[in-house]
């Protein structure tokens, strides 16, 4: 059953792919016509900035179903596994074309973070997250989920080069914090439990 699901998870990943550059496409012309910071910056400025704005646009649609996985996860201590893996493949495109599109035009760390959410993502996509075999992996399943509540973050870090946003600023770290914090409890809370029942 987990074989086919993969199959179809991997399919996904592609119409996420796909669906992620078509997000950029929009959000640069977007941009290009409504903001002249933007439109001012240099080529590869504006695909950062895209790049940051666009995934924070696909994370802020998923944070919705990432808030209920969490709910229903941590009150009910139910895995609503095959969706963990989906949202996941979304998750994953934005790194993905982030790598194709600025690979020789990334900081080291985003570099690193990029490869990491690549390589996660694609194990993810062969993980049934409803089994308790897959303990060690729920983790970074629900590390995932918290990551798509940060989405602000993602549109403060793109468009700080369009100007001083403060206030974007102010309410990314309003959302960042508690996220970060759950998450980390959440980890501390069952990453010992995890791996004594694998």
């Amino acid at each position: 059953m987990l074989h086919d699901f993969a199959y179809f998870a991997f399919a996904w990943q592609w119409v996420c792919l796909l669906l992620t550059g078509s997000v950029w496409i929009l959000t640069h012309e977007m941009l290009s016509r409504k903001n002249s910071a933007y439109a001012a910056l240099p080529r590869n400025r504006q695909l950062y900035v895209t790049k940051n704005v666009a995934k924070s646009i696909l994370l802020g649609a998923l944070s919705p179903f990432a808030a209920a996985c969490i709910y229903v996860t941590w009150v009910h201590g139910v895995w609503m596994g095959k969706a963990y893996t989906l949202f996941g493949a979304v998750y994953v495109s934005s790194d993905v074309l982030g790598l194709l599109t600025m690979l020789k035009r990334l900081p080291t760390s985003t570099f690193v973070h990029h490869i990491c959410v690549v390589i996660f993502g694609s194990f993810s996509l062969f993980i049934d997250y409803a089994s308790p075999d897959a303990a060690p992996w729920r983790n970074v399943g629900m590390l995932g989920a918290f990551s798509s509540l940060t989405f602000p973050v993602n549109t403060y870090l793109g468009l700080r080069r369009t100007g001083p946003h403060e206030w974007l600023r102010d309410a990314s770290l309003a959302v960042y914090a508690p996220c970060i914090m759950l998450s980390l409890a959440w980890q501390l809370r069952n990453v010992e439990a995890s791996f004594a029942s694998a």
